[in-house]
């Protein structure tokens, strides 16, 4: 947990202008390379303590609320730029979950993958999203 500490820096020393998607995903990706944390462990403290989950809550909520924050102003020309730091930073969030309980699940006492999640960040790049067939 400490080490999302360092995120914001992170995405500060991304640089001006860079897609805030991009921002985001370098970032995060960073983060999952320096981080060694027992996704496993941490899980099993947070399913087993209700209030410790609901803090952890908390303190995640604040984070993304400073990154977003943060993210907003590298952008000071674009009227949505706060629109797409919200955007970004909760597609970062919802994708690292996803590489954190794939984690668990598969490799259980390893840290994030950055390769994994990267992989997850390249999903929205595919076809998944950019086919005219999911135009609706």
């Amino acid at each position: 947990m400490d080490a999302f500490v360092l995120l914001p820096d992170l995405l500060d020393a991304r640089p001006p202008g860079e897609n805030p998607l991009v921002a985001v995903r370098e970032a995060f990706c960073e983060l999952a390379a320096i981080t060694p944390a027992d996704g496993s462990h941490l899980r099993a403290i947070t399913d087993a303590d209700p209030a410790l989950k609901a803090e952890l809550d908390r303190v995640f909520d604040a984070l993304g609320a400073k990154l977003k924050g943060r993210l907003s102003l590298r952008y000071p020309q674009d009227p949505d730029a706060a629109t797409a730091a919200e955007v970004a930073v909760t597609v970062g969030f919802t994708l690292l979950g996803l590489a954190f309980r794939d984690t668990v699940t598969n490799t259980p006492g390893s840290a994030v993958s950055p390769t994994r999640l990267r992989e997850y960040f390249e999903v929205l790049a595919g076809p998944l999203l950019t086919s005219s067939s999911a135009e609706t």
